[in-house]
C-alpha cells in the first residue's frame, strides 16, 4: 500500500486519481436522506462507447470509518455493480475491477450535483 496522501481521507491518491480508466467508470449518486445524512450510491460500469461487458467483481475501499470498509460486489444483469451506502459527507472511493486489474477513484467532495453540505463535510 501506498503512504497516506490524506490521513483523514485514506483512500485519496491510492487508486490512480481517476474515475475513467481501461474502458470502465467509477461514478456516484448522492440524495439527502436526513439532515447530514446521505444516501450515496456507487456504481462501476464500462465506459460509453466501450465494448467491454463487467464479468467479474469489484472491490470498493471506502472510508475506514465504515464498518467493513472494503466491498465486493458482483455485477448486476445489465452489466453493471452497484453499492449502497449512507454517510454524513464526502469522501474518496477506490475500487478494483477485479477481471483486469483496473483502478478507479473518485472524490465524492468534487461530485457535481452532490449536495454543496456533503462535499464540504
Amino acid at each position: 500500500m501506498r503512504p497516506k496522501v490524506n490521513p483523514l481521507d485514506p483512500q485519496k491518491g491510492q487508486w490512480g486519481r481517476l474515475p475513467s480508466r481501461n474502458g470502465w467508470v467509477l461514478s456516484a449518486e448522492v440524495n439527502e436522506v436526513d439532515e447530514d445524512w446521505y444516501a450515496i450510491r456507487l456504481v462501476v460500469e464500462p465506459a460509453p462507447r466501450s465494448h467491454k461487458r463487467l464479468t467479474g467483481k469489484v472491490v470498493f475501499h471506502l472510508h475506514d470509518s465504515f464498518n467493513d470498509p472494503v466491498r465486493s460486489k458482483k455485477p448486476l444483469k445489465n452489466g453493471k455493480v452497484m453499492l449502497d451506502v449512507w454517510a454524513y459527507g464526502a469522501f474518496t472511493v477506490g475500487a478494483m475491477v477485479e477481471q483486469d486489474d483496473t483502478p478507479l477513484e473518485l472524490d465524492l467532495s468534487e461530485l457535481e450535483g452532490a449536495p454543496k453540505r456533503f462535499r464540504e463535510q
